[in-house]
This record gives structure tokens, sequence and C-alpha cells, in this order.
């Protein structure tokens, strides 16, 4: 038996009921020694190396920490491409929406030289002090075959039938997966990270890029593949010399497929800038995903919220009324009514309903953080003059503004906007001084919510005449 015992003062060292050596360390700052911190950032599982990162302190000795800042991130749970955020191309090939994901070949098209991409319309900037992650969610229909190629990650939008030029990305073949920095056409290439056979058909995983200004690492599931690092050739200043590329997905056919042929279902995706926290407003992270209240969401009406036609004239108009959108349906645009409604009655001038959602649209919250309205006159007006008073309904689940509060009904909540004043029997080109307001505190409409510009003449009621409404709302969808 060995017994640990002091050289000069010939203590032995004692054991706890646990058997665990008894160690106190020094009391006195002379005594005392230094540990390292080294944090782990991957096992080891696939790489087989476990990979170690040491923290930084600052030159004021605070521990060196980083905030991420989102850019992107979005669920294939729509039936029809969202447009607003995504362009597609088919060459042959076909790629179709669904509940459960976008599906890239669909069509198991066999010949040569076809293909099918879909690429965000925004681009993600490469930044030299920090670390981009892309996460995409994906799966295999079926065991990829001879010349079936799958590309997905940061790369231009191109034809969809040949190899991308620039960027960072995964690429599969039936010879497996690899990783691809590609710079300026010259691609730097991994080893095989996984073989065809170690990707299980229809299971999905979460394939990562971390791009970092002098080394690239792919990753699945949070494990560091093996060979899933690539340093940036010397000769490099960057991984691609395009500093910002959107995020793509592709499948094509670099000669004929034949045999049990695979297609690909992504499922979603993500991008995030790592350790720079990059001051942005939360509003305008949401308008980079595509969120911004000008354009609808995914599953829904594509194109613009408002009622703003190309060319749109303004037309002879209706009364408004209290009860029905009669000028019409919008988050704001081009609205005419006559100048007859009576007197202190509200009328509405536009109506917008939030979106309800479903499992393929995804239920969203609109923020309201301005509203400004003018109006115009376009056809003279006989008597008058007009005192429009405007108010903002919002929160009402039927676009009907005598709805009361009720267990199953909810009434609209009101905030009152300012006046505009149109001068008696004014001609056709006599324009409002407008009004607009911005909220501090935002303005909050839930699905199946209703959100109204209401106009309200507390002046005289005029016998003929048309006025045009231009109403634009300022905000974003969560």
């Amino acid at each position: 038996m060995a017994i640990l015992e002091g050289g000069v003062s010939g203590n032995i060292a004692e054991v706890d009921s646990n058997k665990n050596l008894k160690v106190n360390l020094p009391t006195g700052q002379t005594q005392a020694g230094y540990a390292s911190i080294i944090f782990e950032n991957d096992a080891g599982t696939l790489f087989g190396t476990k990979r170690v990162g040491v923290p930084f302190v600052t030159y004021d000795r605070r521990l060196s920490v980083g905030i991420d800042t989102p850019y992107f991130d979005y669920t294939f749970n729509a039936t029809a491409q969202d447009t607003g955020v995504w362009r597609h191309v088919t060459a042959t090939m076909t790629t179709t929406w669904g509940t459960t994901g976008m599906l890239l070949n669909a069509s198991l098209t066999t010949t040569t030289t076809t293909g099918t991409a879909v690429s965000s319309w925004r681009t993600f900037p490469l930044t030299a002090n920090g670390t981009m992650v892309v996460d995409m969610t994906l799966l295999m229909t079926d065991t990829i075959v001879a010349n079936q190629v799958v590309e997905f990650g940061l790369f231009p939008f191109g034809a969809g039938t040949a190899a991308p030029t620039e960027g960072a990305y995964f690429r599969f073949t039936n010879a497996g997966l690899i990783g691809v920095l590609n710079f300026n056409a010259v691609e730097t290439t991994s080893a095989v990270m996984l073989s065809v056979g170690a990707i299980t058909i229809n299971q999905a995983y979460q394939y990562s890029i971390k791009i970092h200004e002098r080394v690239v690492s792919f990753w699945r599931d949070g494990v560091l593949l093996a060979n899933g690092e690539i340093t940036i050739p010397a000769a490099q200043g960057q991984p691609f010399i395009i500093t910002q590329l959107p995020l793509t997905f592709q499948f094509r056919n670099s000669g004929a497929a034949s045999g049990t042929l695979a297609a690909t279902k992504i499922l979603d995706a993500a991008v995030d800038q790592k350790s720079l926290n990059l001051g942005k407003p939360y509003q305008h992270i949401q308008a980079g995903k595509g969120l911004m209240a000008y354009q609808g969401t995914n599953g829904g009406t594509m194109g613009t919220t408002a009622l703003y036609s190309n060319s749109l004239a303004a037309g002879a108009g209706v009364v408004m009324t209290n009860t029905t959108a009669a000028l019409g349906n919008g988050l704001g645009g081009q609205f005419t009514t006559t100048a007859t409604l009576a007197a202190g009655t509200d009328g509405i001038v536009c109506n917008f309903a939030v979106p309800a959602g479903s499992v393929n649209q995804t239920p969203r919250m609109l923020y309201i953080t301005g509203v400004r309205v003018q109006s115009a006159v376009v056809s003279n007006l006989t008597g008058g003059p007009l005192l429009w008073a405007y108010s903002l309904a919002f929160g009402h689940s039927n676009l009907n503004l005598t709805t009361a509060e009720a267990i199953a009904a909810k009434a609209s909540r009101r905030i009152a906007l300012g006046f505009e004043t149109i001068p008696v029997t004014s001609i056709a080109g006599v324009v409002g001084a407008g009004v607009y307001v911005a909220f501090n505190s935002p303005v909050v409409v839930a699905p199946n919510e209703n959100i109204a510009l209401v106009a309200k003449n507390l002046g005289t009621v005029a016998s003929a005449g048309a006025v045009t409404f231009l109403v634009f709302f300022d905000g974003y969808w969560e």
C-alpha cells in the first residue's frame, strides 16, 4: 500500500469517507497557483479528436463574450412558393411546396443536365471578426444514385443545372457527403465526411456550416463531422470572394441517372451571426427575414399587403360605412370615397384582417409602429368644409366597428390620430396636410384580428364630390 507523506513535515495525507483525497487550496495569495480554463467545443465523436477552445480575457480583465445577431429563420410549411422570400428556377426537374417541407426533384427526373434550385432573395454578409452559422434541416427520400448531386449552403442563384461558382456549402453525391469552399470558381473540398450509408433515408438531420474568416467547419446534429474542417488556403483572404451570398438549395443531374431515384426535402433553415451584436433593432432584423408588414407571409397571399395596384385610378368613390370595408381591403394603399358620409359617423377607410394561420401558414403577430394618411379632392366638392377626425381601430374579431366586447367576440381598440381639413367647395387637386403618428409602444394585432383606419367627418357634409386617401402602415411581422 502506498502512503503519501510529507518529506519534511512527516504529515500523512488523509481521505474522506468517499475515499477522495482531502485537498485544501492555499489560503494566502503568495502560495496560490493558477488554473487555465478550457472549454469543450466538440467531443470528437466523429472527428476522432476532442475539440477544445480557450476563452479570452481582455486587457481590462473582463471575460470576452459575444452576443449573437439573428439574420434569418424559415420553416417550409406552405403549399405554395413564398415569392417574397424565395426565388425558384427549374430545368425539367420540379420542386413542390407542402405542409411538411419543400421537395427538390419531386419529379424524380433522370435526364442529364437538368436541375432545380431555390434561393433566398436576401444575401448574408461575411464579417472579418465573427462567425456566421448556417443551419439547414433536410432529409433524403431515398438513397442517392450516380450522377445525382445535391448542394446546400451559401452560393449564388443560377440555372440549377451546374456546380456553384462561389460559396461555402455541402455537396452530396453517391460518393458521400463533402464540404466545399469555392473562391472565384476554384474549389477547396474536404475528404468524404459521411458515406451514403451513414445517412438514413427519410430521417431529418440538421446540417450546419460555421464560416470564419480563416476556417470553415461542417457539422451534423451539433457534432463536428470527420474531415469536417477546411482551413482557408494561404493565398485567400476569406472563404469566398463574394462577401455576401444567398442561402441556396440545389438538386441537379450531372449525367443520366437510373435506378431508384432520390429527392431532397427541405424542412427549415436559419442563418445567424455569432459573437457580434450588430446593434440592429428587432424590426430591422424581422424586415431582413422578409417579415416587413408591407408584404404577405408564407402560405398566404403573396405580394403587397396594401391596396395599391399598378396604375390604380381614383374612381368615383363610394360612401364609407362602419360595418364593411366598402372602399376596399388592404394594409394601407389608395382608397376613394364620396364626401357624403353623415356627420359624426365613423367610416372605414381601409381594413386588413391578420391571417388566422394554420399548419401551412405560420400564424404571426402584426406589429404596427406608425401610420400616415393624407387626403386629396379628386372630384369637386359641393359644400363642406370637411374635417376628418382620424383614428386607428384594431384588435376587433369582426371588421364591423359596432361589434361589442363579449366572451366570443372582441371589440376594436381605438387610438386617435389627429385632424385634417378640406376647405368648403374645394376643387379637384386640393390636398390636405395629412397626419403621421409614430408609436413608441407598437400597436399589436393578433391572428384572426383586424386593423382599420377610420375617418369621421366633424365638419359639414358635402352634397357631391369625392376624396382619395393615401394610407401607409409601418410595421413588421413576428
